[in-house]
């Protein structure tokens, strides 16, 4: 409601700014006005349609199809809903030219597993975008995903099956507590912290 609020007054103000227009405002700067209100307009609608979703609450979902490590299919609204887990890479098992890399299977598995045991499966969106930016597909929706009350994410970081990754500054609420796990996973060498080298900062090696 405060957005329609926000854009019905700036409307408001376009319009008096038209009426004045002919009394006592140039007309280049009555130009420079409506499209700065304009550029503003755009922007509140564009932040509407990629932020569709509450914040920082969970919202129950069923499982459609668990895709690999760190990508789910979720019914959601009666729609399906394909999802990238937030602040998280597992090694490839599906990606088109890439071969099945060393724990993906793992982390795969683990993450079907987890899904399909579970009894309630919610997903929780971030402050930051909701969709992933890309320009060769359709584009994913970022979230945090829980079974049973448990972040999926802290769990495959922990057995070292995942690693941080894809960091943006909106989106960090559980990087904290990430970072703790990763950290307990990599000086215990398990998982993908057993291959010296492997992990590096731009993916699996």
């Amino acid at each position: 409601m405060r957005r329609f609020k926000k854009i019905n007054q700036l409307l408001f103000l376009a319009a008096g700014l038209f009426i004045l227009s002919g009394c006592m405002i140039d007309p280049h700067e009555i130009k420079k006005q409506t499209d700065q209100l304009e550029d503003k307009l755009n922007g509140m609608t564009n932040s509407a349609e990629a932020n569709s979703f509450p914040i920082l609450k969970k919202i129950p979902v069923q499982l459609a199809r668990s895709i690999d490590g760190d990508t789910s299919d979720f019914l959601l609204n009666g729609e399906t809903i394909r999802v990238r887990y937030l602040l998280i890479d597992t090694p490839e098992t599906v990606q088109p030219g890439v071969s099945v890399q060393p724990f993906g299977k793992e982390a795969s598995d683990r993450t079907k597993g987890l899904l399909e045991n579970a009894s309630v499966i919610e997903i929780m969106f971030d402050r930051g975008d909701q969709k992933e930016k890309t320009i060769d597909r359709k584009p994913r929706t970022l979230v945090y995903v829980f079974v049973d009350g448990k972040l999926v994410q802290d769990i495959l970081v922990r057995e070292g099956l995942a690693r941080i990754a894809y960091v943006s500054e909106s989106n960090t609420t559980y990087l904290e507590q990430l970072t703790a796990s990763e950290n307990i996973a990599r000086s215990q060498g398990v998982g993908i912290w057993s291959l010296k080298g492997y992990v590096t900062e731009r993916g699996f090696n």
